[in-house]
């Protein structure tokens, strides 16, 4: 009786020990780099959340732009911001443009935003097929 409370001593030992482990290693975030950080700074002093979400936080004016890596690719980002597309509703005022510098941050920022796991956010809207057909003749 004795060896057997030992043993299963031990094993919860291991198994609290291992579950602690992957735990922990699971938490850690991504490396935060210079271009990330950049990147960061451009969508705050731009006002990006003036309109634009992340994880569900800011404006619900446009898009959610957490998972835009996935949909699009960086050339298409830089002719964004590169030709400054009219704005819906009403379509009179621009996008903000950004320089060449400014929207490799930007993209940076925005990998970094899509790599962390959202858990399904944010979920698919009905217009998602109108979105994807934007382009930028």
């Amino acid at each position: 009786m004795k060896y057997l409370i030992t043993f299963l001593v031990v094993v919860t030992l291991v198994s609290f020990s291992y579950i602690t482990y992957v735990t922990v290693n699971n938490l850690k975030t991504p490396d935060l780099n210079k271009r990330y950080l950049a990147g960061k700074k451009v969508w705050h002093k731009n006002g990006c959340v003036d309109c634009h979400t992340i994880f569900g936080n800011g404006a619900y004016l446009a898009s959610d732009l957490t998972k835009t890596m996935s949909n699009r690719n960086a050339e298409w980002i830089k002719k964004f911001f590169k030709k400054r597309p009219a704005m819906p509703p009403n379509r009179t005022k621009r996008h903000p443009g950004l320089s060449e510098g400014e929207t490799k941050d930007m993209i940076a920022f925005l990998r970094f935003v899509n790599k962390i796991d959202t858990n399904g956010w944010p979920p698919k809207t009905l217009l998602e097929p109108k979105l994807r057909d934007y382009n930028l003749k």
